[in-house]
């Protein structure tokens, strides 16, 4: 039989203070740590503390989620229908609340059948059905059919599929489509075919990016020239790429973090990028565990060594360059 762990007291006076109502919290924490607790005990306070049940809304990311506080809240305001006088105190005290005198306790009581019976009651519900509500009270103002319907998973999977076969139909019909459909279809092969329209359906922004195929394949072909050219620059054996973050004068403050050209050379070259501070001048060495002497960053290793990666940069106002930091160790 497993022995109750006792909460130590800086954490509960840390959940205290993340549940009184009249404070904004942010509370991150792992999972199964007491969130959930931590937002009932707030609840709860906001409703001692005489907030209209239907001025509390509580959203949660799943249906599980909303059920578990509904349950937790429900029941604990239940609970507080029966209790003495002392007891009842006490159940307010460890929610967090201050003591209460007599009226605060006669207030406790009815707690559970005012919220019950507050037209619109105590909102908790997931983010998408909040969402949806509000979709439904201004649909004009967000553009979207009055009378609509949100569909479930079936019905999705059941739109997704007939799209998709009147989208290959189509393909199939087009003269200048129906080739590369055949050739599709052959190289991935009747098991893979399905998964491989699920994956472009993953990617969709992705290629929704571009104007059209030939667009997509002149990014792909530029990426391919870029990674060509990095191998004739540094040549294959580097693991990082060092990038500036932009072109020319460095950005200064925090209101800009670089140009998006520089940004997007780790998805072109495929090779993980460190970016530095434009017209950052660096230099990479790596220690051996042998020796204090830096090595060269294309210097080899022994396969038994491990080797200790030093990055050192100087700032500058001119234009940075680019650089690799590599070792023989994968």
């Amino acid at each position: 039989m497993s022995r109750r762990l006792a909460i130590p007291e800086a954490l509960r006076e840390r959940q205290a203070r993340a549940s009184n109502p009249r404070t904004s919290a942010w509370v991150s924490a792992n999972a199964g740590s007491g969130k959930t607790h931590v937002l009932t005990q707030r609840v709860l306070r906001l409703l001692i503390d005489r907030t209209p049940p239907a001025q509390i809304l509580c959203l949660a990311y799943t249906k599980a989620a909303a059920a578990n506080m509904a349950e937790r809240i429900f029941g604990q305001l239940a609970e507080w229908t029966s209790l003495d006088d002392g007891a009842l105190a006490k159940a307010v005290v460890d929610c967090g609340a201050p003591a209460p005198g007599p009226q605060d306790l006669g207030f406790a009581r009815q707690l559970f059948a005012r919220t019950i019976e507050t037209p619109g009651g105590l909102k908790i519900q997931t983010l998408h059905a909040f969402a949806e509500r509000l979709l439904r009270l201004f649909p004009f103002e967000a553009n979207v059919p009055a009378h609509f319907k949100v569909i479930d998973e079936r019905e999705s999977k059941l739109l997704l599929t007939e799209a998709r076969d009147a989208a290959l139909a189509a393909l199939n019909a087009a003269p200048e489509s129906a080739g590369a459909l055949d050739l599709v279809a052959r190289e991935a092969g009747a098991l893979a075919f399905d998964d491989l329209l699920k994956e472009a359906l993953s990617r969709s922004e992705a290629f929704s990016a571009y104007y059209g195929p030939a667009d997509y394949v002149a990014a792909l072909e530029q990426g391919e020239r870029l990674r060509d050219h990095l191998d004739g620059l540094l040549g294959t054996d580097f693991d990082v790429l060092l990038t500036p973050s932009a072109l020319g004068e460095a950005p200064t403050g925090l209101g800009a973090t670089g140009d998006p050209q520089c940004n997007s050379i780790w998805t072109l070259a495929g090779t993980p990028c460190v970016t530095l501070p434009a017209g950052t001048h660096f230099t990479a060495a790596m220690m051996t565990p042998a020796s204090s002497s830096p090595a060269a960053a294309s210097a080899r290793m022994p396969p038994s060594s491990t080797p200790d990666i030093r990055l050192s940069a100087t700032p500058s106002r001119s234009m940075g360059s680019l650089g690799a930091a590599n070792s023989s160790q994968r």
